[in-house]
């Protein structure tokens, strides 16, 4: 796992790039929807754990929370040797310093 922090213009960032599976291009417009999953439905053997896996509002609910403070999260470009990159922006605060 990869983590980058940064500003750029009136905005700063934190990335979050992974080299699992990646997300399928067909399904990148619905990640954050609620309840949409790729998991696989939990069969009657399942444990706990397996049955607790995939709700499909994790996503869903980093959105709405970044949301709520002025922000935003998107896929974006993964750098080399990544397969999937998360870009969350806020737009940054500078003090007025007249103040100070």
């Amino acid at each position: 796992m990869l983590l980058r922090v940064g500003a750029e213009g009136n905005r700063v960032f934190l990335e979050f790039a992974d080299n699992g599976d990646g997300i399928p291009e067909a399904i990148r417009d619905r990640i954050f929807n609620a309840f949409f999953t790729t998991a696989s439905p939990a069969s009657r053997d399942s444990t706990y754990a397996e049955e607790a896996q995939g709700s499909g509002l994790g996503l869903k609910i980093v959105s709405d929370t970044v949301a709520v403070y002025g922000g935003e999260v998107f896929l974006s470009a993964a750098p080399s040797g990544y397969t999937t990159c998360f870009r969350v922006e806020f737009p940054s605060y500078l003090p007025d310093e007249s103040n100070s």
